[in-house]
């Protein structure tokens, strides 16, 4: 299909439903934009509210969308090729697009309405890769100071926003006298946190709406550690950061590498966003035709719990356990999965509450992680019965004397980062971890 819009069965399905419908529709959409037209004459332009109105009123208003930002004859190719219509029921379908693309207050008003679907007028789509699944919308703030880095986040940002996966709405302190812009509309909000951030009244009213518990369910707020900065008493130290290690930009010896991270980071909350979305538009649920649900296998979860330092033998470790993941013996968890902008601790605790095993990979800079001591603590608090076996792994040497882990014993050989042969040490480490696991439900 032109513009490569279909990637994924499911979206042909959706062109297929959405070309049936707009080629039924089209009369009484035509009859619509009559009226629009009209009032157009009469000095009284389309607004929000009529785009509102039109996109409550269309089910395909998706499909108009997107067939506005392709040519002529690559609409009629979408329409018979991959929606399925005769070349007569596409031309008809495409009378009513045809003369919105004339009306340009309403396709204004729906740019506003749906930023998703349509371009405003006179401005090019600002994805080279049309898609039904809407990309995220995704806007920055940060302290007047920091124009180098908003400068390098947008460089950053930009190859996402070609791929189709995001949307950018740029700098939303910007945006403050644009009555059409609402923070509601955003998926995605970047903060460049420097000690700057607070220093401008207005910006920091901005961050505080955004962080609004109400308003934060719907919008993704996720730092990006830029400067060194105080964060303790702030809702920022909660959230996950990028770079994902926690360690700012500009103190690194080469910034481009964490600038990498935090590519690495927005697309992957982008792939997750659209996917959730997938998912909530689904309309079969997964059940037997019956209704009950399917019977699944039900493997224990293994978390594993490690400092950002020591992230490198964990990616060791996770070489070690592929067979036991491969044939469904575990399913596993640890922080490398968070999600950036989500709430650290609750989902650290919410992880290692459902965990069969819980491994520890204890480190100097572990023990000194007030986070992960807290975390140990709520393992071994645990009722008996309801308690995750607990697998402690000696990464490097550090003093366990009088210390919440001097109960552990070293049931491995060694320090495991000492290990002339740690392929050895990860093989010991997985019989270990074998011994620990329950029985497969089914």
């Amino acid at each position: 299909m032109a513009a490569d819009i279909l990637s994924h069965p499911a979206v042909l399905d959706q062109v297929q439903r959405f070309a049936e419908r707009l080629a039924a529709d089209a009369a009484r959409i035509e009859a619509w934009l009559e009226n629009i037209e009209e009032a157009e004459r009469e000095g009284v332009s389309a607004n929000t509210e009529d785009g509102r109105d039109f996109a409550e009123e269309t089910p395909a208003i998706q499909l108009i969308g997107v067939l506005l930002q392709l040519s002529k004859a690559e609409r009629l190719s979408t329409l018979t090729a991959d929606g399925g219509l005769t070349l007569e029921a596409a031309q008809r379908a495409l009378r009513p697009v045809e003369r919105l693309e004339n009306i340009e207050p309403l396709r204004s008003a729906l740019s506003d309405v749906l930023p998703s679907w349509f371009v405003r007028p006179g401005r090019r789509s600002k994805s080279h890769v049309l898609s039904l699944d809407p990309p995220a919308q995704v806007g920055w703030l940060c302290g007047r100071r920091e124009a180098e880095a908003e400068a390098a986040l947008g460089n950053q940002l930009r190859p996402l926003e070609r791929q189709g996966l995001i949307q950018l709405s740029g700098n939303i302190a910007h945006l403050k006298n644009d009555p059409t812009f609402q923070l509601s509309a955003l998926d995605v909000l970047v903060v460049l946190v420097s000690p700057g951030l607070w220093a401008d009244d207005e910006v920091a009213g901005i961050l505080a709406r955004a962080l609004d518990p109400q308003l934060k369910r719907a919008l993704q707020v996720v730092p990006v550690l830029v400067e060194p900065t105080d964060l303790e008493g702030s809702t920022l130290a909660t959230l996950q950061p990028l770079p994902m290690d926690g360690q700012p930009v500009l103190t690194r010896s080469y910034p481009s590498e964490a600038w990498l991270d935090v590519t690495q980071g927005i697309r992957r909350l982008a792939k997750h966003l659209r996917q959730a979305r997938r998912q909530a538009s689904a309309t079969q649920s997964a059940t037997t035709p019956s209704g009950s649900p399917k019977a699944q296998s039900t493997a224990p979860q293994v978390t594993v719990l490690y400092h950002p330092s020591d992230r490198a033998l964990f990616a060791e470790f996770e070489l070690h356990l592929a067979p036991l993941l491969r044939a469904g013996q575990i399913a596993l968890w640890h922080p490398g999965l968070i999600l950036p902008g989500a709430d650290i601790a609750t989902l650290l605790s919410a992880q290692v509450r459902s965990a069969a095993v819980v491994v520890l990979f204890l480190s100097p800079a572990f023990v000194a992680d007030e986070r992960m001591n807290a975390l140990v603590e709520q393992v071994l608090n645990r009722e008996e019965n309801a308690a995750p076996a607990v697998l402690p792994l000696f990464l490097k040497p550090f003093v366990v004397t009088g210390t919440r882990y001097a109960s552990f014993q070293l049931e491995h050989r060694a320090w495991i980062a000492g290990m002339t042969l740690r392929d050895d040490g990860w093989a010991e480490v997985i019989q270990l971890l074998r011994k620990r696991l329950p029985p497969i439900v089914v």
